[in-house]
């Protein structure tokens, strides 16, 4: 009886904190992880750009696809560098401990470059629409895991919008 009661608390456990869908951490597991952090952290947020015109044109079976490869793809560049979770339909944080105050500038500076990787993957697998916006942000900016995680949104929404100015004056030229 007792093996019974523990598998169905290790199903119960494991299906309230992974997304089914993406098969990587949710926004439960992600305020865990949060709540959780005692030394120096970075948290990024994304959005995946694009989504909506994917599944408008194509159909809510290929969306499901593209966040499946997004999250997968995400998932093998990031490795054992930190978590990732989905905690929006369309959005993901990666969560990534850093060791000491002179890291933090590589360590951001490989996660753009990452996430970078990750746009251009998506492209190359046909899903030219897609694109992803992110911010990042870090523990020594801010003074707690809330503020940190609101900054690093603040920061994804002007990568945005940066990105939509760029592309309106090429568009122009």
């Amino acid at each position: 009886w007792l093996q019974i009661q523990q598998k169905e608390f290790h199903r119960s456990y494991a299906i309230s904190r992974i997304d089914p869908l993406t098969q990587i951490g949710n926004r439960f597991a992600q305020n865990e992880k949060l709540a959780s952090l005692k030394g120096p952290y970075c948290i990024t947020f994304i959005d995946l750009d694009g989504f909506k015109k994917i599944n408008d044109k194509l159909g809510h079976e290929e969306g499901d696809k593209v966040l499946i490869a997004t999250a997968n793809i995400m998932q093998k560049k990031l490795q054992e560098l930190g978590s990732i979770y989905r905690c929006g339909g369309d959005e993901f944080i990666w969560v990534v401990d850093i060791e000491t105050v002179q890291q933090t500038e590589a360590i951001i500076t490989k996660l753009s470059d990452l996430l970078l990787q990750t746009e251009k993957e998506l492209q190359q697998r046909g899903w030219s629409e897609a694109g992803l916006s992110f911010g990042i942000a870090t523990s020594f900016e801010t003074l707690n895991q809330s503020e940190c995680l609101s900054l690093a949104d603040q920061r994804m929404y002007k990568y945005k919008q940066d990105k939509k100015s760029i592309k309106g004056l090429a568009a122009c030229s």
